[in-house]
């Protein structure tokens, strides 16, 4: 983001290349040598920050510094998604549910969001709809809610980042416009939409979709030599028959008027493989549709609001006081966690998980997903989940230090206008100063 005052945002330029070539200077890792660098730092001094450091093996916090203020959270929303969707999911997610009656095989939809989606090669579901000899019969489970979510902008309807959430997603509800440099036309996935793409000339390449209808434009400018972009579709009940009638290659019709009780089920994907996807690329589809999911089981109706009240009574009861929270992937700005709250629900995901697992499904500081770019070091010492939109920029994990102590941490900006580099560089300052002293 460009800064409001020319002057400001040479100041920030020159900030940023002091700051890069001494990002391991030493500071009094302490008490009040970090609360004296944090209150002094020209940087932090741009935006709210909060930052707790816990060390568990000796149960205490080494340093709190506005922990108990609450944050825009931002995607750090989704790690209360992961620690909860496990709880109740179990070590598989429901694919469909369904019933067999006579010659008709009824199904209907969990909320699943791996259905048809090219990064998961094995597709049970799929498998077992198009392998069968009975007449296919979809019944529709009503989702409660809006298919965005509390507090979303409406206006991001397009972008990749925000599909429309349902009860029985498919293609991950977006279609997939690629081309690889010797290809000389956009592939188009699912095929079913390449009837609905729209071409203009323009100076430059990018996509975009009708709000209220499956009509895509691609502005044909120079093309990039490599494309590869999702935009979401509207989803409904009769969309969703065609699509699976053009996939499957069989006729799926649907049942307005009989709906059986529905006691079997076909299980999807491996829950840790669906987590892992979720949180290393920040996957805002996925995590809405883990709740979804998970209410699901819990009370047998797709409402992700009511599966945050169950989850925040009887789930994280010593939480309830210390979030607002109100979808699963964090895009709502109507989200507000302490840095405090953070730590404590880490604290139960480390004393739960081994750390093999932890390394696993966390993004790891210059080796993967949302952290691939920073926090780099010849060996990897964050392992921690981000959390960005405009003005936030929030990192929550764990810290594994020089000499292999694990710290728990979470570090929280809000309301800034300096580059959001900025800000991550001098976070980076404080968290290799504490890698480097324990």
């Amino acid at each position: 983001m460009t800064p409001k005052y020319p002057r400001q945002f040479f100041l920030f330029l020159l900030m940023a290349v002091i700051f890069s070539g001494c990002i391991t200077a030493r500071l009094k890792v302490d008490k009040q040598g970090l609360k004296s660098y944090m209150e002094s730092s020209e940087v932090f001094g741009q935006s709210f920050t909060g930052f707790s450091l816990y060390d568990p093996g000796r149960g205490d916090y080494i340093f709190r510094y506005n922990d108990k203020k609450f944050f825009t959270p931002a995607s750090n929303t989704k790690l209360f998604t992961y620690y909860v969707g496990g709880k109740i999911l179990g070590d598989s997610i429901p694919g469909i549910k369904y019933a067999l009656q006579n010659d008709t095989l009824y199904f209907t939809g969990t909320g699943d969001p791996t259905l048809l989606d090219d990064d998961f090669a094995t597709q049970p579901v799929y498998e077992f709809l198009k392998s069968g000899t009975h007449r296919l019969a979809y019944c529709e489970k009503r989702m409660y809610g809006h298919r965005f979510g509390p507090g979303w902008a409406w206006d991001d309807y397009m972008y990749y980042y925000s599909p429309e959430r349902s009860s029985m997603p498919v293609y991950s509800n977006v279609v997939r416009l690629s081309k690889l440099p010797e290809e000389p036309v956009l592939s188009v996935s699912p095929p079913y939409f390449r009837r609905s793409i729209i071409h203009y000339r323009d100076s430059i390449f990018r996509t975009s979709r009708i709000e209220q209808d499956n009509l895509f434009i691609v502005y044909q400018g120079p093309s990039p030599e490599k494309v590869d972009q999702k935009v979401p579709f509207k989803l409904s009940s009769s969309l969703l028959i065609r699509l699976l009638t053009d996939t499957l290659g069989k006729p799926v019709h649907r049942s307005l008027n009989y709906t059986p009780e529905m006691t079997s089920v076909i299980y999807s994907q491996p829950t840790d493989s669906v987590m892992k996807k979720m949180l290393v690329e920040s996957d805002n589809f996925i995590a809405e549709q883990v709740l979804i999911m998970a209410s699901g089981i819990v009370s047998d109706t797709l409402d992700s609001e009511r599966l945050i009240a169950y989850a925040t009574e009887n789930i994280l009861p010593d939480l309830r006081d210390k979030i607002a929270w109100v979808d699963g992937s964090g895009l709502s700005r109507y989200n507000k966690f302490t840095p405090e709250a953070m730590v404590t629900l880490l604290q139960k995901i480390y004393r739960e998980q081994p750390q093999e697992s932890i390394l696993e499904l966390f993004p790891r500081g210059g080796v993967s997903g949302t952290l691939k770019n920073n926090f780099k070091n010849e060996v990897p010492y964050i392992v921690a989940k981000t959390g960005s939109m405009t003005g936030v920029y929030n990192l929550s994990g764990f810290l594994i230090t020089r000499k292999g102590r694990w710290f728990i941490f979470s570090f929280m900006n809000n309301n800034f206008e300096a580059p959001m580099s900025l800000i991550k560089l001098e976070m980076e300052k404080i968290l290799m100063n504490i890698y480097m002293k324990f």
